[in-house]
């Protein structure tokens, strides 16, 4: 987990900002009160991340799958 493993400018800022491995990241997550708020938790239901279009009607949503968000974040493989 880190923010660096990528190559060019958006990795460059994220990495930055949140940490360039797991280490630096939770340490500053754990002291951000706005990003331990933003993270999905059981309240969210399933489809914690939704697209929708001007009616309401849901495009597009996260995770996919039937996955929960527990499962979708925090349960994956490091390389993945």
């Amino acid at each position: 987990f880190g923010f660096l493993e990528g190559s060019g400018t958006i990795a460059e800022i994220g990495a930055s900002v949140l940490g360039i491995d797991g280490q630096h990241a939770t340490a500053i997550l754990a002291n951000s009160p706005a990003a331990l708020e933003l993270f999905p938790g059981s309240a969210y239901g399933k489809a914690w991340l939704k697209l929708l279009d001007g009616s309401g009607r849901e495009i597009w949503s996260l995770p996919g799958g039937g996955e929960s968000a527990l499962e979708s974040i925090y349960l994956q493989p490091a390389d993945k």
